[in-house]
């Protein structure tokens, strides 16, 4: 019974450390990741060298938004793209 015991709260110690370690400042550590990876600067596809500085950053919000699955990120891009001037859906 005692061994059950150390075992069960060892697991639980595991876990919550577990837990402490993938968050750093509050944040999970996936939004850590996402806002590093918005902080680094990427080269443009050139289509976007003639977009809007809004038209660049709906673009990004759309494609780099991890609550999507890729069908609904490839809609959401056909849609912003039939939105965006000619010189832009190049």
């Amino acid at each position: 019974m005692r061994a059950m015991n150390f075992i069960s709260e060892l697991i639980l110690l595991l876990l919550t450390c577990t837990v402490a370690l993938t968050q750093q400042d509050g944040q999970p550590q996936s939004q850590q990741m996402d806002q590093q990876f918005a902080t680094e600067q990427l080269p443009l596809p050139p289509f976007l060298s003639n977009a809007s500085e809004e038209a660049k950053r709906q673009f990004f919000s759309i494609a780099y938004n991890a609550n999507l699955r890729i069908a609904q990120i490839n809609a959401q891009l056909e849609q912003w793209a039939k939105e965006q001037p000619k010189d832009v859906q190049v």
